[in-house]
C-alpha cells in the first residue's frame, strides 16, 4: 500500500519543480491549456504563415502556356489583342505610333 507523501516531501517537491520550472503537480490538468498554446510555434517563426503569398508568378505562366494551347479562354486579353488587331487594320496600331520621347 502507497504512503501519502508527508507534508515537508510535498514542500519539497513543490519547491523542486518551482526551481526547475516544472509546473506544479496540482495545478498541472488546468495549466494544460495554457501549455500547449505556448508550445506551438510562434506565427513569425511559421514559414507557412510568413511565405502566404501565391506563386503569381508561376500561375501567370501556367495560364499563358494553357491558353496558347487552347486549354483556357482569357476573355480580358481576348478582347485587348481584337482591339489591337483593329486599330492596326485601321493604320493606328502599335506599329504605326509614333515615339513620344
Amino acid at each position: 500500500m502507497p504512503r501519502l507523501p508527508s507534508v515537508y516531501a510535498r514542500r519539497m517537491q513543490l519547491l523542486s519543480s518551482r526551481i526547475f520550472g516544472e509546473i506544479d503537480p496540482n495545478k498541472a490538468a488546468k495549466a494544460a491549456p495554457v501549455l500547449e498554446q505556448f508550445s506551438k510555434q510562434l506565427y513569425y517563426k511559421d514559414k507557412q504563415f510568413v511565405n502566404w503569398y501565391p506563386p503569381i508568378h508561376d500561375t501567370t505562366q501556367l495560364t499563358v502556356q494553357l491558353r496558347n494551347l487552347g486549354l483556357y479562354v482569357d476573355e480580358h486579353l481576348d478582347f485587348t489583342e481584337y482591339m489591337e488587331n483593329q486599330r492596326e487594320l485601321r493604320g493606328k496600331g502599335k506599329k504605326n505610333r509614333k515615339n513620344r520621347n
